[in-house]
This record gives C-alpha cells, sequence and structure tokens, in this order.
C-alpha cells in the first residue's frame, strides 16, 4: 500500500509542476537590442510572418539606416526610415531577430534629437496557471492521506 500511494503523490506531483511549465505559444515576440546610437526593436508576428524593426534614438545621436543581414524582403519602410517591416523570403527561417537588421547612427551636431515611438516595454501574456493551484491542492490532500494512515498505526 506505501509503495501505490507513493507512486500517485510521484505522479500528482510531476503533474502538477509541469502544468506550471506549459504554456500556449506567444501570439508575438519582441526583442530590444542596445546599440551605441539608440536601441532597436524586433517585433515578430506569427501569423504573418512580418518582423516590424523600430529605433528609439539616444540623446546625440543621427539614424543613417539599417543593414540588412540575410534574404529578407521589406513591406513597408524603406532602409532609411526608423520603421521598418521585413519578411523572410522562402526557405529563410528566423532564428535570431536582433541579427536580421543593424541599425547605422552617426553623431548628431544639432541640439535637437528625434526619437521614435517605440512598443511597450512589457512581453505578452502568454498563458494563465489556472491548473496549478487544483494540484497542488489535491498533492496536499494526499500529503494528508498518507500522513493520517501512519499516525493512525
Amino acid at each position: 500500500m506505501k509503495k501505490f500511494v507513493s507512486a500517485i503523490l510521484a505522479l500528482l506531483l510531476v503533474s502538477s509542476i509541469s502544468v506550471c511549465v506549459f504554456a500556449a505559444p506567444s501570439r508575438q515576440a519582441t526583442v530590444k537590442k542596445d546599440h551605441t546610437g539608440g536601441t532597436a526593436t524586433y517585433t515578430y508576428k506569427p501569423k504573418t510572418g512580418d518582423i516590424t524593426v523600430t529605433v528609439d534614438l539616444k540623446k546625440g545621436y543621427k539614424f543613417k539606416g539599417w543593414t540588412i543581414s540575410s534574404d529578407y524582403e521589406i513591406v513597408s519602410g524603406s532602409l532609411n526610415s526608423t520603421t521598418l517591416v521585413l519578411r523572410p523570403k522562402k526557405g529563410v527561417e528566423v532564428k535570431n531577430m536582433a541579427n536580421i537588421a543593424t541599425p547605422a547612427f552617426t553623431k548628431d551636431s544639432s541640439s535637437t534629437t528625434k526619437k521614435s515611438s517605440g512598443g511597450g516595454s512589457s512581453s505578452p501574456k502568454t498563458s494563465d496557471n489556472g491548473m496549478a493551484i487544483p494540484m497542488l491542492a489535491l498533492l496536499a490532500l494526499g500529503g494528508v492521506v498518507v500522513s493520517s494512515k501512519k499516525l493512525s498505526k
């Protein structure tokens, strides 16, 4: 009987832990990369396969343009605009978004600096852990049953 109860408790423990780990895939992924003259934000949208790239300039710098590192087509914007939407060509796999397009900057000799509007700084919610609490409660109940059996002997 002890082995059976121990096996059930171990199974409940493993299943309750795995419920917390698994999450639904994110609707979009966002990566930020700092550069000398500003921060580049890369946002991937899996439904369309598009990658939106924006740049936020640091004070004292001007945006010069983008350098694209692989086979991507420009959906909107241009190599000189602060916001660019790219789509990988057929057969190109997106592995590291931060290496797709690299911004170039120059020192700004004037006193005014333009700054583009970037996305939010929070990542999208992937899933809630609605099953974690019931599983942990079931696990605790199993512990109470085992403890009460041991105390009654």
